[in-house]
C-alpha cells in the first residue's frame, strides 16, 4: 500500500518536469515510452504505457515512476521497459479504468 502511494506520488510530481523519451516500443497492442528520469542518487525508473482507444479515436496513457534508480539512463531505461511489459500483462486494459 505504501509502495502504491509513494509511486502515485511521484507519478504526479514527475508530471511537473517531464523527461526526454529514450525510446517507444510496441507490445502486445499497447506503446511504450521509456522515460528515464534524472534522480539525485542516477536515474529513476520512469515511463508512459499508451492505448488507442479506437471507440472515439483518442488515446488514453498513464505515466508510471518507479522506487528503482539506477546508475546509467541506459540501465533505467531496459529496467523501465521490463516493468510496463510486467505491468501490461498483469493488469492490461485495467490499467486505464482506475485513472482520475
Amino acid at each position: 500500500m505504501l509502495r502504491k502511494l509513494f509511486d502515485t506520488l511521484l507519478a504526479k510530481n514527475a508530471n511537473n518536469n517531464p523527461p526526454s523519451v529514450l525510446s517507444e516500443t510496441a507490445y502486445a497492442g499497447f506503446t511504450i515510452r521509456v522515460a528515464p528520469r534524472k534522480d539525485d542518487n542516477g536515474w529513476r525508473v520512469a515511463g508512459e504505457i499508451l492505448r488507442d482507444d479506437r471507440n472515439d479515436e483518442s488515446s488514453q496513457s498513464v505515466t508510471f515512476v518507479r522506487a528503482d534508480v539506477f546508475g546509467s539512463r541506459e540501465v533505467a531505461g531496459e529496467m523501465t521497459l521490463m516493468k510496463a511489459q510486467r505491468l501490461i500483462d498483469e493488469q492490461g486494459d485495467q490499467l486505464f479504468t482506475h485513472q482520475s
